[in-house]
């Protein structure tokens, strides 16, 4: 079946081939006609199919390799979803998931310990005070 090439025919061929990620609507908006024809001029053609295009990084919005990767490194992955504290006792930073963080601040708890003896550090020095104040 001989086809007549005309000028819609080359128009959305050449947009295809230009910029893949384009969708037949908005080819068949830039060459007036539906995207049922478009659908069909691709198909007559033989023309590659839409290439959906790569995500963006959730944390910065760089263009990612691949479909299945949410971030573009560990350091974005890590700044998403972790908060740099401080220790109460000793200052060293120490890294807490943000929504342990939010809930943490909810109930009124804004002490945070890097380790089991600066917690317990806390209490000691507690009752040295209260020791030297009586």
């Amino acid at each position: 079946m001989s086809q007549k090439i005309g000028p819609v025919r080359i128009k959305a061929i050449a947009l295809r081939k230009a910029d893949p990620t384009m969708t037949l609507k908005t080819i068949a908006n830039e060459c007036d006609v539906t995207k049922q024809r478009i659908f069909k001029i691709f198909k007559d053609a033989g023309v590659m199919k839409f290439l959906k295009p790569f995500p963006k990084c959730n944390n910065c919005g760089i263009i990612l390799g691949s479909y299945g990767a949410k971030f573009c490194n560990q350091w974005c992955k890590t700044t998403k979803y972790f908060s740099s504290q401080p220790c109460a006792t000793c200052g060293k930073i120490i890294k807490i998931r943000k929504y342990i963080l939010r809930y943490k601040l909810k109930k009124g708890q804004y002490n945070f310990y890097c380790n089991r003896m600066c917690y317990n550090g806390r209490n000691i020095n507690k009752k040295k005070i209260m020791r030297e104040s009586q």
